[in-house]
This record gives C-alpha cells, sequence and structure tokens, in this order.
C-alpha cells in the first residue's frame, strides 16, 4: 500500500505540473526555468537531508551513474519536453510517453532484471489503449514530425531514468538521489542557459503568479515527487513504476476538468476506467521475492 501511494503522490503531482509550467514559460525561458526549480530545490533537499541524517556523499564509482542519471532527467527530458510542447500539442506528447512502459517493459526483460507474464502484459495493454482513447477523445491528433521527434525522445529519456535511478535507489536513500540528481541538474543547466538563453533575466520581474507556479515545481515536482517516485522504484521495480506513469494524463485531464471547466467526454471516462484497471491488474500481480 506504501508503495502505491508514493506513485500516487509522484503522478499526480507531475500531472499538476503541466499546468503550472505551461503558464510559468509565458514569463520565463525553459532553461531559466529549469535552473531556478532545481536551484530551489537543491536548497531544500540537502538541508533537509542533512536535518534527517541521510545526508551521503556518492560513492566514487557511483559517480558516473548519478552524472547520467542527471543528465537523462531533469536535464534532457525537460528540454525535449518544453521544445516539444513550443510546436505540437500536449495531446501528442501524452501519446509518445504512454509507449513508455512497454518500452522499459522490453528493455528490462532483454536485460534480465525482471521477468513480464501474461497479467502484466495486459495491464501495460490496457493502459496504453486507456490513454490512446483518453487523449483522443474530442478528436483526432494534430501531428507534428518535429514535436513527434522531441516527444519521442522524451519518452527515451523517461524510460531510461527508471531503469538508471534502481540500483541507485537500492544504495542510497530516495532524498539523497534526489538532491544529488538536483545540484548535477543545476551544473547542467547553468551553462546552458548561457548559450541557448543569454539575454538576462530579472528576479524581480517575473510575476507573483509564475513565482508561485516555480516554487510549487520546486517544492513538489522536484522534491516531493522524485522522492516518492524513488522510494516506489527501489520497492516495486522499474516496469511497475512505467505503468504508473501512464496515468499521468488522466489525472491532467481531470485538473483541467477542475481549474478549467473542461468536460470530460464518455471516451475519456472509458479510456480513463481502462487505464486505472491496467494498473489494477499490474499491482494485484502475484508478488515476487526481490
Amino acid at each position: 500500500m506504501r508503495v502505491n501511494l508514493s506513485f500516487l503522490a509522484a503522478v499526480v503531482i507531475w500531472a499538476l505540473s503541466f499546468v503550472w509550467t505551461k503558464e510559468t514559460l509565458a514569463h520565463v525561458g525553459p532553461c531559466h526555468l529549469l535552473l531556478i526549480r532545481l536551484a530551489i530545490g537543491a536548497a531544500i533537499l540537502f538541508p533537509l537531508a542533512a536535518f534527517s541524517r541521510k545526508l551521503q556523499l556518492p560513492r566514487r564509482a557511483d559517480w558516473p551513474r548519478f552524472a547520467l542519471l542527471a543528465f537523462v532527467n531533469p536535464f534532457a527530458y525537460y528540454l525535449f519536453e518544453a521544445q516539444g510542447l513550443m510546436v505540437a500539442s500536449p495531446t501528442l506528447c501524452a501519446v509518445v510517453i504512454a509507449i513508455s512502459p512497454i518500452v522499459a517493459a522490453l528493455v528490462a526483460r532483454f536485460a534480465g532484471t525482471e521477468k513480464i507474464g501474461l497479467a502484466f502484459a495486459l495491464g501495460i495493454a490496457c493502459s496504453v489503449v486507456g490513454v490512446v482513447l483518453l487523449v483522443t477523445a474530442d478528436g483526432g491528433l494534430e501531428f507534428n514530425f518535429v514535436g513527434m521527434l522531441f516527444f519521442f525522445c522524451a519518452m527515451l529519456c523517461s524510460v531510461s531514468f527508471t531503469l538508471i535511478v534502481g540500483p541507485l535507489a537500492k544504495r542510497y536513500s530516495a532524498l539523497n538521489v534526489t538532491a544529488w540528481q538536483s545540484l548535477i541538474g543545476v551544473a547542467y543547466f547553468l551553462p546552458t542557459s548561457l548559450i541557448f538563453e543569454p539575454e538576462q533575466i530579472s528576479l524581480t520581474e517575473i510575476p507573483l503568479a509564475a513565482w508561485r507556479n516555480i516554487l510549487m515545481l520546486a517544492v513538489l515536482a522536484t522534491v516531493v515527487a522524485f522522492v516518492c517516485y524513488g522510494y516506489g522504484v527501489a520497492r516495486a521495480g522499474a516496469t511497475t513504476a512505467c505503468v504508473w506513469l501512464n496515468t499521468i494524463p488522466i489525472f491532467t485531464a481531470v485538473a483541467a476538468w477542475i481549474v478549467f471547466g473542461e468536460t470530460l467526454s464518455l471516451l475519456a471516462i472509458v479510456g480513463i476506467i481502462i487505464v486505472i484497471a491496467g494498473v489494477m491488474i499490474v499491482q494485484f500481480r502475484p508478488k515476487r521475492t526481490c
């Protein structure tokens, strides 16, 4: 149950982060936004880890894995996602990201780290079909090749992150992994901001509403969600985590319905039910000895 709640908290926060990010990008460039977000997150995570007496300096042998982890997510994933959203619709993004459980499951099976039975395959199939129904409920998708390419790269980053974080999450607490991931992410985004967004940004000129969103992204999406997700991956495995990621479009649709008054069609509701059924099938499969 604790694992389920950890994944649930992470996906709900990440679903809401789409709204916060889209609103903030109207006032702040993507590189600057992510740099500020991660800097605030790191400033919270390290004192929190020290106060809880869980702060660990990574082993020398683990530094390359930490560097790779931070490169794929948050650095590459969010850059690809932001660039894709500038030229294509979020609907197309949701469909592409929805295939991440299939890719992760296949990689895990070929690597021999996890076995995939009939029930697990059925859960993945249900979740993917449900997401496709959800995001296509109001009509066809507007195809954009450049956006599709960016979203596909973001999906690969999402899968890579889930597979890379597993061994680290077993040696370090989720709080430690997230703290070092955020700090290394700041190191990646600092030169990137100077190169691709050389214009100076005045922090005082950022609207209060945008600052509110930035703080929500830093505290909830960067700190709370990643800690919860890392905890879940360490105890449930990479493929189960990826199936939970498939529920993000569901919560995004529900949030849009509540906040913006958007109507969910019958087909969208059917998609939501199918995705939830897929997640339940995966979660209630026979437990394996870790």
